[in-house]
Parts: structure tokens; sequence; C-alpha cells
């Protein structure tokens, strides 16, 4: 027995504790994070924002800026400016300048990102438009004081009602290290009231640099093309019954894509095939005509040939950028695995050639705008 007591009096002083441990009431948890290129190209610009702990602190968040060439150099200058220790951990947005996202920094900081052990891997990703990212982070929305906070809400209410994908720093690490597919970030702007406003996606080429832009509307239609559409909703013109220009608002019930791939001339031809489900929330149609099964008929058609137009126009923009969100190179890859070794996919997709068919099935009509008979 004493031997016993004694082996598990040697055992327990072996044993180690937590030589890295971090007591909460020490911590200065980081809510939101800017990223400015600076002017001399090569450093830049990290500010944050954190939690104000006195009680007698005139704000409820407290705003560092520093100048850095690297992430981690960055902690260590804000680390002299805070009197509790800094953490990545509770990182909600993280915010780029569209200048700085344009250069070689934003792929750099993305990656030193992945190697901070206590970084929040689900921060969202965005892309401030028209203004650094620095005076978007410093920004009071009316709604909500902390813009951290208010980012968060928006780009999550954003993804849930169907305007934007979702993009988090592991979504974006796994599409950049994926073949056939590249990011895709979303954007925001300021508004007239010094908030900020969804205003498109941010296109990401193979190098890790925004190459262009699609509009709010583009998103949508982005959405579609990659089937990651979710309770959205649609407004556009068309023709029918002998009616030009037509509003008609719709909520998207279900998209359905067929893809086949083969290799032609050594390029790659990309048939895609919608089937899109829609419920008419409201239309600027005649119940007579609403009633004629040939009009109601045209009218799938004629939207049809509208949507078709929209995912074309969508798709020939990214080819034109060389970039493909659409994640059709894995597609490619998976039909045609040969052909695809040793290929640098952002090449071959502005190459390739992209047939793009649609067909609309309207399932129920909400509200007529104009129900006459």
């Amino acid at each position: 027995m004493k031997v016993r007591i004694a082996f598990v009096l040697l055992t327990c002083l072996l044993l180690t504790g937590c030589w890295d441990q971090l007591v909460l009431d020490d911590l200065a948890f980081v809510f939101g994070m800017a990223i400015d290129i600076a002017p001399d190209r090569e450093g830049f610009y990290l500010a944050i924002t954190s939690l104000a702990f006195a009680e007698d602190a005139q704000r409820e968040t407290v705003k560092t800026i520093v100048y850095t060439r690297s992430i981690s150099q960055g902690i260590m200058n804000l680390q002299r400016q805070r009197e509790r220790i800094v953490s990545m951990g509770k990182v909600r947005v993280i915010i780029f300048s569209t200048e700085t996202a344009k250069s070689k920094v934003f792929l750099d900081v993305v990656n030193q990102l992945d190697q901070q052990r206590d970084m929040n891997p689900n921060a969202w990703v965005v892309i401030s438009e028209e203004i650094d990212a620095r005076e978007a982070l410093y920004l009071r929305p009316p709604a909500e004081q902390k813009v951290a906070v208010y980012l968060d809400n928006l780009l999550t209410t954003g993804r849930n009602t169907g305007q934007i994908p979702k993009l988090t720093l592991s979504h974006f690490w796994a599409h950049r290290h994926t073949w056939g597919v590249n990011p895709i970030v979303p954007m925001v702007k300021k508004t007239e009231n010094d908030s900020l406003m969804l205003s498109g996606l941010a296109l990401i080429d193979g190098e890790g640099k925004m190459v262009g832009q699609l509009s709010d509307q583009e998103a949508i239609t982005f959405l579609i093309i990659t089937r990651d559409i979710t309770r959205s909703r649609i407004f556009t013109e068309v023709d029918y019954a002998e009616q030009k220009n037509r509003w008609i608002s719709m909520f998207v019930k279900g998209v359905d894509r067929k893809t086949h791939t083969k290799i032609e001339n050594d390029k790659a031809v990309i048939d895609l095939n919608f089937r899109l489900k829609f419920d008419v929330i409201n239309l600027d149609m005649d119940l007579e005509d609403v009633l004629d099964e040939k009009i109601f008929s045209g009218l799938e058609t004629s939207l049809a040939r509208d949507l078709q137009g929209n995912i074309q126009k969508v798709i020939n923009t990214a080819q034109e950028l060389k970039s493909d969100p659409f994640g059709l190179g894995q597609h490619v890859r998976a039909q045609n695995l040969q052909w695809s070794r040793n290929k640098d996919w952002g090449e071959e997709f502005s190459q390739s050639r992209i047939n793009v068919q649609v067909e609309v099935e309207i399932h129920r009509i909400g509200t007529l705008l104009n129900p006459r008979f």
C-alpha cells in the first residue's frame, strides 16, 4: 500500500499544469479589426475595437491603431498601449479597405491570421467600399453603437435573407486552397447617417487579390448560380401579354442545377441547366391574363429568358477577371481529372465556353397590382 501511495504522489509531482493559462479578467477581447495598407505599400495600419472595462469610461469601446508589417508584430504594438492582454478569440468582423484588398497585403494578412492560435476562424471577412477600413470600424451606427456587433448582425441577417453568401476566415482559407474555386467577399459602404449597408461582393483572383465586384443585385444572381440562395427575393422587369417592362417580385422557392463538362480542343466546355421555382409576391398583371394559360406560360418563358441573361452576364464578368467564385472548376476537375493536372484554372476559366439554359416554374401568385378582369 505504501508503494502505491508513493507512486501516486510521485505521479502528481510529474504532472504539469496550464503553462500558458490566461485569466479572463486580464484579457482585452477584440471584437473588430480593420486593415488599411500604408503609404509605403509594405506595411499596414491595424486598428481594433474592444470593450472598455472601467466603470467611469467615457465610451463603451476602446479603439487602438498601430502601424505594422505583420499581424504578430501588430498585436505586440497594440499590447504596448493596453493594460490588458489583447485576445483575438472573440473577433466578429475583419474589415479590409478596397485598396488593401487589391494589394498583396490582403492575402498576407489572411494567411497570417491563420497562424494566430487564438484567432476566431468564424469571424466575418468584409471589404469596405469608398472609405478606409479604419473609418468603417470607427463609425457609430444609430442602431448599435458598437460597429463590430452591428456589422456582425448586418452580415448575418444578409446571409439569412439571401443577400450574401457566408464568408468567414475559415471559408476563405478553404476556398483559397481548393483547386477550381476562388473566394468571394461581402462588401459594405457608408450611408448618409454614418452607418453601413451591404453593397455587393468582391471577386478575388488566384493570387488572392480583389479584381472586381458584383453589385447587390448581381450578388443574388451569384447565389442562384451557386444554389446557395436562402429566402431571397428577386425584383425584375419583363415583357409579357403584349406589355412592356412590367415589374414582378418573386420569392425564390428552389434552385436545381445540372452541371456537365467536357474538353474540346483542349478547352473546357461547361453546360449549366437551371430549373428555378418561384412564388410570385406581387405582379403588375390583369386577373384575366393570369387565368389565360398561354399568357401565364409566356410569363414563365420571359422570366427564364431574363434570368438566363443575368446569369450569363455575371459569369462573363467573372471570366473576364479570371475569378471563379462559383466553383465550376471543381466540376471540371472531377469529370476531367487528367486534363486538369498542372492547369492554371484562372486562365482556363477565362477561356472556357459556358452555356446557360434556364427553365422557370411559377407555383403561385400572391398579389396582383392591377387586378382588373
